[in-house]
């Protein structure tokens, strides 16, 4: 199965609730099959499966053209000197994270970065508005801003690990009807979330190549992972795992919860482990709030003309973990 067009580039990103009043009410009684219960609290994982790439399908309609702001922290420990020392750094940034669904079951992803340890940014005042409404059929202009947000924000992370996954929604790739078949999934049992939520732990392995991930290289980087699935089929938390061939390893893991203004659950924070060897070590925590779905209409054209002037095509590298010399 070919790969598909997917944008994330150190971008990442990133209705008013009505209230109806019934004056009568009707309870009815209704015979219900005692497996269909047992089949919805102990589903197969078939069914989890199956009911999650459902679930995304709502996702994807639903968590479209939206906005978030971004708190994001980064720590890197690096040895520097002779003798070797280590040495910490740290960077805390706030961005705006554009969220926009492809069309054909992708998550085109921008992160604006608009201030860098405190200090604001110039020239970054409602660009996702002007890039919100560029004109339909104005692919060049809203394709140029695109680019031109997700190369500018891949300055502002820390150390020599090059990354450009790193947004909160790129585990659900993996879970998504269209790619369910490039892995291996195992049933690990009922998992508790906190006081209230029951969920059932999924791991994944992908077998399919190419894989998703490419190193800098273009080799294969297979992905390991876990969900987090209800048995509805709602995604509460994921966890993707990653190691190159040069021995850069990742792991990144992402907590979802409702959100008032969707009827989806929401990413709300991010955690981000790399390491290389005992040489960098960079450590990262974002969170997410402040969501908002702006009305207008949105050309995809112009976002999709932005991705390929990053060089992501069809079929090609369009995932990378790199490792700067």
């Amino acid at each position: 199965m070919a790969t598909r067009h997917l944008v994330l580039g150190t971008a990442g990103i990133r209705r008013s609730s009505r209230f109806l009043v019934f004056p009568v009410v009707v309870i009815a009684f209704t015979a219900v099959n005692p497996q269909d219960v047992t089949g919805r609290q102990n589903p197969s994982l078939s069914d989890l499966l199956q009911r999650s790439a459902s679930y995304l399908d709502e996702f994807d309609a639903k968590f479209s053209a939206v906005i978030s702001q971004e708190s994001y922290k980064q720590t890197e420990t690096r040895l520097e000197g002779q003798p070797a020392q280590p040495r910490t750094f740290s960077r805390q940034t706030k961005s705006q994270i554009l969220f926009v669904n492809g069309g054909d079951g992708t998550l085109l992803c921008f992160r604006d970065v608009f201030e860098v340890d405190g200090k604001g940014l110039p020239d970054h005042v409602e660009r996702f508005a002007r890039l919100l409404a560029s004109a339909p059929g104005d692919s060049v202009g809203a394709g140029s801003l695109a680019s031109q947000i997700s190369s500018e924000s891949a300055r502002y992370n820390l150390g020599g690990i090059s990354r450009n996954f790193n947004i909160p929604t790129m585990a659900l790739a993996f879970l998504r009807r269209a790619d369910q078949e490039r892995s291996k999934f195992h049933d690990d049992g009922p998992q508790r979330k906190g006081d209230t939520a029951e969920t059932h732990m999924v791991s994944f392995a992908e077998k399919q190549r190419p894989t998703l991930v490419r190193d800098a290289d273009n080799h294969d980087v297979p992905a390991t992972g876990r969900f987090w699935i209800e048995a509805s089929g709602r995604v509460d938390r994921t966890e993707l795992s990653l190691e190159t061939e040069a021995g850069v390893r990742a792991t990144v893991t992402v907590e979802y919860g409702p959100q008032p203004k969707l009827d989806v659950l929401v990413p709300l924070s991010m955690h981000e482990q790399y390491e290389q060897s005992i040489v960098d070590k960079i450590e990262a925590h974002a969170e997410y709030s402040g969501f908002v779905v702006p009305n207008v209409t949105v050309d995809l054209s112009g976002f999709k003309e932005g991705a390929d002037r990053k060089g992501r095509g069809r079929g090609a590298a369009i995932h990378k973990l790199l490792k700067e010399p």
